[in-house]
């Protein structure tokens, strides 16, 4: 993710998001191999904003419209307070204006709201880099890829000896895949917050969008 590009939630799930698929959105980005981006917003699951052409600022927008609509509708103002006409953003509400209009669909995402509900995705981000930070072989570990299936991404992270399995289903079905014989005895994860997923019988079983880390050997 970045300011160039379709935000996150939009560009994986259209215009009404999966709450499981951000989540499991954000769980496969924090455990790929490299420095993890998150660009801002992304903990709040905010959308892409409509932006009319009259509002663009985005040079690219202007010049294509309306084939490209440019990139602004990632870069409008972060939503810090729900009960601003602002939504925080300005220091002085009644005299301070945006460089581009805030998106309605922000308000019931912002960050006040989050902050004081535990469940939210802000603090699952905030769990799940929390977690993050104590499995060395998320942090350095060497990656490899399990076999391909049609609904499932899986591979191992690997640092020192430490064997780490990471799972995630993206679609909307539930999902099984057998364990390959070298991850046999594997035992799932349950403090990095990830859900919908389970090991069953050597096999990974999968709620729709569901994620799963488990220890190897």
């Amino acid at each position: 993710s970045n300011h160039d590009v379709v935000r996150m939630a939009t560009r994986w799930g259209g215009a009404n998001p999966p709450p499981a698929l951000l989540r499991t959105a954000a769980a496969m980005l924090l455990s790929l191999r490299g420095s993890a981006c998150l660009y801002q917003g992304d903990e709040l699951g905010l959308t892409e904003a409509e932006v009319a052409f009259e509002d663009l600022q985005d040079p690219y927008g202007i010049e294509m419209w309306p084939d490209f609509k440019g990139r602004d509708g990632c870069r409008t103002p972060m939503a810090w307070d729900s009960t601003r006409p602002d939504l925080g953003f300005g220091a002085d509400a009644s005299t301070a204006r945006p460089w581009l209009p805030l998106a309605p669909a922000h308000r019931a995402l912002a960050a006040d709201l989050q902050e004081a509900d535990k469940g939210s995705l802000l603090h699952f981000y905030r769990h799940l880099l929390a977690w993050r930070r104590t499995e060395p072989a998320l942090i350095g570990g060497e990656m490899s890829l399990l076999p391909a299936h049609d609904q499932v991404l899986a591979y191992v992270r690997e640092h020192q000896g430490a064997r780490l399995l990471c799972a995630f289903n993206f679609s909307v079905e539930p999902a099984r895949c057998a364990l390959p014989a070298d991850c046999a005895g594997a035992r799932a994860i349950e403090a990095s917050g990830a859900g919908g997923g389970r090991i069953e019988a050597g096999s990974l079983v999968f709620e729709p969008w569901g994620a799963l880390f488990a220890r190897l050997g």
